[in-house]
């Protein structure tokens, strides 16, 4: 869990630079007389939301447009006991030339009787015929402790 804190704080001070670096370019190009005593801690909050929100945008968009494609790899790995509890949501965080990643959400019932979400992140390749195939099933973030920390944009 720590990873995934650490990596989402990171994140977070990485948007913040690009939502200050996109408020001074906009200054270089803007009349000195019409900046004014206007304040630009409105312009960098609202730039840095903007930063923060569009990769999780992409990732939503890429799962309304393939998460169908990928139904059956997500089977396979519940079924194969690749991944454990039972699976809640996929998501597309990643297509690109013949390479997916997704980001697969399970659930798990504690012992106690409580539950759990583990986060799995599966890497598909696409074969000659344009079918997917599933490469590699990586730990995010999982009850049993084993976790490979962080994806980008962040999830937990």
């Amino acid at each position: 869990m720590e990873k995934v804190v650490f990596g989402l704080i990171l994140y977070a001070i990485i948007a913040f630079v690009i939502a200050l670096t996109a408020n001074w370019v906009r200054s270089l190009f803007t009349k000195t007389g019409s900046i004014g005593d206007a304040p630009a801690a409105g312009r960098i909050l609202v730039l840095w939301l903007v930063v923060m929100a569009m990769p999780y945008g992409w990732v939503e968009f890429q799962t309304a447009r393939h998460k169908t494609e990928f139904d059956d790899i997500v089977d396979y790995a519940a079924k194969g006991k690749k991944i454990s509890g039972d699976v809640l949501y996929t998501k597309v965080q990643h297509l690109w030339g013949g390479k997916a990643k997704l980001l697969v959400v399970t659930q798990e019932t504690e012992e106690w009787g409580g539950t759990y979400r583990d986060l799995y992140q599966l890497v598909c390749t696409q074969d000659d015929k344009n079918r997917w195939e599933l490469e590699e099933v990586r730990p995010i973030n999982t009850s049993k402790g084993d976790s490979a920390g962080f994806v980008f944009p962040p999830y937990w």
